[in-house]
């Protein structure tokens, strides 16, 4: 609070001075032809020696007057310590322009001529007039100014007894009084001007940074800015609002929300929604499906608010949108996962505690070939539940970074006759047939094998599992011209489309995510593989044609 008080004092003497220093010019014409009008009269009648001094004195104080003008003028009042000095040098030179024209009460006062000290008195009373305007910005100055100037005269009267002297006496200390009071009266009237300009250029400053944070805020928030006229045209489209529609700030701006990221077939809706906006009786935060500008869809949370005048009337509206497509797609996995975890569970814990329940109920105790059956099923189901488990604790760890990479020099050929002799069991289970096609006698790379081998398991396995009846799956390598290999693994069954890759290696994705689909999986084998190979500076990609079938590819480095 002090500092600000301080603060406020400052921002006043420095207005208070420049307005002081602007009237020196104006002050200084008035005292010289004063003194100019004084010569012409009391030439000859005032001795020469008391006349020379006078205007010597006058002539003085007036060139250093001057000075402190054209110095003051490319001066800087920053910081405080300039201005209080600038003050001072101000209060000094009106001390000495206070002593010249008083000293005219004494050296030019004529004790034999009442006429000419009524014009010595009317003289000083129209510079101390003049005086009152120009120093009133400050009282401590006008008054004392106003007393150095009339204290001289009125002791030359006072010493005077007469009738005319005494009358004269009492009219200028009443003046004097007079503009004592009228300078403080304007001091006033001054301070409190420039207070509220002080005032009104803070409020201004504030305006402007308040507007700038604004500003930035409208650039940098992640969230899209759009600012609509009443008439529903943008006038304002933020970098955000660029990046989440594709549209540049210059293509949208005039354009109406259909013309730009209003579906067709959400026009009446969102005209609906403006209408409530603009009569202020509806909400604003709405969930509606928009689109970019290369049409794909997006599922926005909209923040709307009318911009009110004073006069109540809607005369705009700001919206605030946020992109939360991934946020509904998110979700979407969610519930994928809920029903393929549930679905992968429930299949083999069925499975486990009937076959349980029937050895435990002792149902087939006298058929040795039927409880190892049993006991086959439970077992089978075992590694099915262990299977999913170790799947989603592997893409916890992947996804907090927390799985540890063994690297090392392995030829590539053997390790994927390892995968196939792994799986061949799984292929015969849907009576596919798994061969190599075309391969190099060796291919060294630096990987983590365990986890390769994961990798190339779960594309075989798949194969395995979305290929026609009686099929044959391929795993096969090619020496790439940059020192890479590439291992492939082709199938022929259903066509993957293209438009679903992005999804098809996110987690819990499923061609079929109902609880009645035909293959069995948690959808995680593909979004492990694709972080696997991040780790070995790859990643996996496929092609999918009714010709050729679906293959699956990946590239690694050969190590020399």
């Amino acid at each position: 609070m002090f500092e600000a008080f301080r603060e406020k004092n400052i921002l006043l003497l420095r207005e208070q001075v420049k307005i002081l220093y602007g009237g020196i010019p104006n002050s200084l014409l008035a005292n010289l032809f004063g003194a100019y009008i004084a010569l012409y009269i009391f030439s000859g009648i005032v001795s020469p020696e008391r006349l020379l001094v006078w205007v010597v004195l006058m002539l003085a104080v007036s060139l250093l007057r001057f000075m402190q003008y054209l110095f003051f003028k490319n001066a800087s009042l920053d910081p405080p310590g300039k201005c209080y000095r600038w003050y001072l040098h101000f209060l000094l030179g009106v001390g000495f322009m206070a002593l010249a024209v008083g000293s005219s009460g004494y050296l030019l006062f004529v004790f034999e001529s009442v006429s000419l000290q009524v014009t010595l008195a009317l003289m000083i009373a129209c510079i101390a007039s003049f005086a009152t305007t120009t120093l009133s910005p400050r009282v401590e100055l006008a008054i004392p100014f106003q007393v150095m100037i009339f204290v001289p005269i009125l002791v030359s009267l006072y010493s005077r007894e007469s009738s005319e002297t005494e009358h004269m006496f009492w009219m200028m200390l009443a003046l004097m009084i007079l503009l004592c009071l009228s300078a403080y009266r304007i001091f006033l009237t001054i301070r409190h001007s420039i207070e509220l300009t002080i005032d009104a250029e803070h409020r201004e400053e504030e305006l402007r940074k308040s507007q700038q944070r604004l500003t930035l805020f409208i650039k940098d928030t992640p969230m899209a800015v759009i600012e609509w006229t009443k008439q529903g045209e943008v006038v304002a489209w933020n970098p955000a609002a660029e990046s989440m529609f594709l549209y540049t700030e210059k293509e949208a701006l005039g354009k109406r929300a259909q013309e730009l990221i209003v579906p067709v077939q959400a026009t009446q809706s969102a005209r609906e929604i403006w209408q409530t906006l603009l009569d202020q009786t509806g909400g604003n935060h709405y969930i509606e499906q928009t689109c970019r500008k290369d049409g794909v869809p997006l599922f926005c949370e909209w923040f709307n608010t009318p911009l009110v005048s004073n006069s109540g009337q809607v005369i705009g509206v700001i919206s605030l949108i946020q992109d939360i497509t991934l946020e509904i797609e998110n979700e979407r996995l969610k519930s994928e996962f809920v029903s393929i975890v549930s679905h992968e569970l429930r299949t083999p814990v069925t499975s486990i505690k009937g076959s349980l329940g029937l050895l435990a109920a002792g149902v087939l105790k006298d058929n040795p070939e039927k409880t190892q059956e049993m006991l086959n099923i439970a077992m089978k189901n075992t590694d099915r539940l262990q299977l999913l488990i170790n799947d989603i604790l592997d893409v916890e760890k992947l996804d907090s970074g927390q799985i540890e990479y063994h690297f090392k020099q392995v030829d590539l050929c053997r390790l994927i006759q390892d995968v196939i002799q792994s799986n061949e069991s799984y292929a015969q289970k849907y009576n596919i047939n798994v061969i190599t096609g075309a391969m190099p006698e060796q291919a060294m790379v630096k990987i983590d094998p365990d986890r390769i081998f994961q990798v190339i398991t779960n594309l075989l396995s798949n194969a395995i599992k979305f290929s026609e009846h009686n099929g044959t799956v391929i795993v096969f390598i090619d020496v790439l011209t940059d020192k890479k290999v590439r291992v492939l693994v082709n199938n022929k069954g259903d066509v993957l489309p293209l438009s679903e890759k992005k999804k098809l290696f996110s987690k819990f994705y499923q061609t079929d995510s109902s609880d009645k689909r035909a293959k069995e999986g948690s959808g995680l084998g593909l979004y492990i593989s694709q972080k696997i190979l991040e780790q070995h500076s790859s990643v996996m990609d496929f092609n999918s044609t009714e010709e050729e079938g679906t293959t699956f590819f990946f590239d690694l480095a050969i190590t020399e």
